[in-house]
């Protein structure tokens, strides 16, 4: 389905000397697994990343929900699903997109409970559709977005409602099933 970049694996820019995720990284050169990243390192693309379409502000990935609060608070943020783009090096948010708009808008540093660093999933994807449908998978088994989303998104994949089980998914959950 997606574009073949099997030829950018491995490539890394000269940037990337001090590789924090290093660990991570699989023969084929892409991260895969948890890590603590700085929010400052984490970037998003909503056009490409969020699979929620109602109420969201296409520059931010997010609604109001967590506008009025005032400080991200890691103990209950959970993990951030990630991806990086073998075309620029970046990492980018898949799943968490209101998580980190609040964690990079909060103070940081002592006394506030929050240094920067968020945990992240690194996902296995080798496009940035199959790193969306790894996102889209993990909102719609947290009961996030709508049915309307998950409608679109299994059109957009091409799978059925019973796909959801094979991944993991409850087809009986709150957003699945209405799909």
């Amino acid at each position: 389905k997606g574009k073949n970049i099997s030829h950018l694996s491995g490539s890394h820019t000269a940037s990337q000397k001090h590789d924090p995720i290093q660990h991570l990284r699989k023969p084929h050169g892409r991260p895969i697994g948890g890590a603590q990243i700085h929010v400052d390192k984490l970037k998003i693309d909503p056009k490409r990343f969020q699979y929620k379409i109602s109420g969201i502000d296409q520059t931010t990935g997010t609604n109001a929900e967590l506008k009025k609060v005032k400080q991200y608070n890691p103990m209950l943020g959970g993990q951030l699903l990630v991806w990086e783009d073998p075309n620029d090096g970046e990492t980018y948010v898949v799943n968490g997109h209101h998580r980190y708009e609040l964690a990079s808008r909060s103070p940081k540093g002592e006394g506030t409970g929050f240094d920067g660093n968020m945990s992240v999933y690194y996902v296995d994807a080798q496009t940035p559709e199959e790193a969306r449908a790894h996102g889209a998978l993990a909102n719609i088994a947290e009961g996030r977005g709508t049915a309307v989303d998950a409608a679109k998104f299994l059109r957009d994949t091409g799978g059925t409602i019973e796909d959801f089980e094979k991944h993991g998914v409850s087809p009986t959950g709150a957003v699945a099933s209405p799909a």
